[in-house]
């Protein structure tokens, strides 16, 4: 059987994985944290023990308040593994980390350990900070677009980068959301600006938007890091004009070196523009320094008296609740489309099962008559196995 390729099926996409566990003998295995890139190699005879034993892998999203130095800066996730408190290892293990560190050379820069014993929260002790070189235990190899740090006990753990001539920033990104029904009134329209470390497994972590009714109005945009002590402006605009009640918001130097994630909202009111697709330029990037411009499309379905249209209305319920893989591909079925008919959508909404939905049953709707398009899209419905919402929604 044909299916959709390349959507996202969000139903099994969320929630994110953030741990794993396996039983590991003498024999070793590894660990691995798909979502994040993250992985832990227990080699063959780390672990002497007559039975295999249980081993936690964890991410840690979060960025607890370590007090570290101006001089360093925060590239990647940490890392929690959790064993039996009897467990001696061996042997060292070690963790592969991604990082989005901006390198000139990467045997010059320097790594910075903090690590604390036991389960890990935000409130937890940290050991002193360890100065990591290439060598001896524990030790840290940086490479390209990721860290291999070896250690010879479990923790949990933080690596930051100290900054020099050879690491002077890193990549962020932004991705921003709007709600998927927009408002009748056109005000206030929010849009919700994330931005957050380049690594992998932080968009998945923002596209949780989707779970509370937003969708991405734009692909993954990367912003650069790159000179020191200075701020990250976001301001919205139509054409050169600065719209929003918080027209800018700013995130400071301080906070990006520390390495959380953020989100600022913007609202905008968008009720002078009549047009049915607005554009809304959101800019970001350090103060002073070239600026990454990301064009916001909010498209209205309108009808001739400016209200929501109904249908697009019953539109929008489809999308909210076509989303899983398996529903989309019959609902493309139902639409006598091919996979390849699709694939543009899929191109133009990655990660976002909603529009991808809903673009197509809009163009689907450009071919259908006034008269005709309730009864044509109520058979759809049932003609995709969506009896249920074909009756909530037309009634039976």
């Amino acid at each position: 059987m044909e299916s959709l390729p390349h959507v996202t099926d969000e139903v099994n996409f969320k929630p994110n994985k953030m741990e794993c566990c396996k039983r590991v003998g003498v024999e070793g295995d590894k660990l691995q944290l798909d979502t994040f890139g993250i992985e832990l190699e227990i080699p063959p005879g780390a672990i002497d023990s007559e039975a295999p034993r249980d081993i936690y892998l964890r991410v840690l999203t979060d960025t607890p308040n370590l007090g570290i130095s101006k001089e360093e800066m925060s590239v990647c996730f940490g890392v929690q593994c959790l064993a039996p408190h009897d467990l001696v290892l061996k042997l060292p293990v070690t963790y592969t980390i991604p990082h989005c560190a901006v390198i000139t050379r990467y045997s010059s820069v320097e790594a910075v350990l903090y690590t604390g014993e036991g389960e890990y929260s935000p409130d937890a002790e940290v050991k002193e900070p360890i100065p990591l070189t290439q060598s001896g235990i524990p030790n840290c190899n940086i490479e390209r677009d990721l860290l291999r740090l070896q250690m010879n006990h479990f923790c949990w753990a933080f690596i930051r980068f100290k900054l020099n001539v050879f690491f002077g920033g890193k990549r962020m990104c932004c991705l921003p959301f709007a709600q998927q029904q927009l408002p009748e009134e056109r005000t206030p329209v929010i849009l919700r600006a994330y931005l957050y470390d380049g690594v992998k497994g932080s968009k998945e972590i923002a596209s949780q938007e989707e779970e509370i009714g937003f969708a991405h109005i734009h692909p993954e945009a990367e912003v650069l890091i790159k000179v020191a002590e200075v701020d990250v402006k976001m301001t919205c605009f139509i054409k050169d004009d600065p719209i929003g009640n918080h027209a800018a918001h700013t995130v400071t130097y301080d906070e990006l070196r520390i390495g959380r994630r953020w989100t600022k909202s913007f609202n905008l009111d968008l009720s002078s523009q009549l047009d049915k697709r607005i554009v809304v330029t959101l800019k970001v990037g350090q103060t002073g320094q070239s600026l990454v411009e990301l064009l916001c499309m909010f498209n209205f379905a309108m009808n001739s008296s400016g209200k929501l249209d109904d249908f697009e209305k019953k539109l929008t319920t489809v999308a909210r609740n076509v989303a899983t893989r398996v529903d989309i591909d019959n609902l493309r079925k139902a639409l006598r489309l091919q996979p390849g008919d699709v694939q543009h959508y899929v191109n133009d909404n990655p990660n976002s099962s909603y529009m991808v939905t809903l673009s197509m049953i809009q163009d689907w709707r450009k071919k259908q008559t006034k008269a005709t398009e309730c009864g044509a899209l109520k058979d759809v419905l049932e003609k995709a196995g969506q009896i249920h919402l074909a009756n909530e929604l037309f009634g039976t």
